[in-house]
């Protein structure tokens, strides 16, 4: 199955259904399908995955979680009124307003750590996140607690960069020109040959 970024929904046809763990050609009630193609984002890098449905006119199905099986496929986790049958031509959508609201809180992660960068110093780097539609976490590296005063400090500055608009530019290409730009890299073990450079105004340039 192929991800393919919309900022609506496609259509596309059922290529597996899964129920209670076994390949069936029918579904009812509750379990995955896998889609020749999907607009939805997996859970994946510590942001959650997309919602939305999946429909045809004899089915109607609840998208509540999307995961990527061992072999790279885009599973749909669906609670279903009605069936889908294998082969199924359905349409598939997002919902826009989670997907807005993950990518803003996404965006106020990278702000964040540029911050913490130049309040904290070069040391600083991310340790893990967690990106909703309600709220972001982002762990990072210090050698000790970070201040109230200075996080009083860190707090204003990334509110007002947030309520500055900020051109926001995404670039595809090698892990060694990324770098060679100046781009931040970590956990360089998870890329591959080609690599998604995320550019925000001036204030960040890093790998996502």
């Amino acid at each position: 199955s192929e991800f393919v970024y919309s900022e609506d929904s496609i259509e596309s046809n059922v290529i597996a259904l899964i129920k209670d763990g076994q390949m069936v050609d029918v579904l009812e009630g509750e379990g995955l399908i896998i889609t020749k193609q999907t607009p939805f984002y997996a859970e994946s890098g510590g942001q959650v995955s997309d919602c939305g449905v999946i429909e045809n006119d004899t089915m109607h199905a609840e998208v509540t979680s999307m995961l990527k099986g061992p072999h790279g496929q885009h599973v749909h986790h669906v609670k279903l009124e009605g069936q889908v049958k294998l082969k199924d031509d359905v349409v598939l959508s997002i919902d826009q307003e989670a997907r807005r609201l993950i990518r803003k809180n996404h965006s106020a992660v990278h702000l964040l750590q540029a911050i913490l960068r130049t309040k904290l110093g070069n040391h600083v780097e991310q340790a893990g996140s967690y990106v909703t539609d309600e709220y972001f976490r982002f762990d990072f590296s210090h050698f000790e607690s970070v201040p109230e005063r200075i996080l009083d400090d860190i707090e204003l500055e990334l509110n007002t960069w947030i309520s500055k608009p900020t051109k926001v530019e995404t670039l595809v290409t090698d892990l060694k020109t990324a770098q060679d730009m100046g781009a931040l890299a970590f956990f360089s073990e998870n890329y591959g040959d080609s690599v998604r450079l995320v550019i925000m105004g001036d204030k960040s340039m890093e790998l996502c």
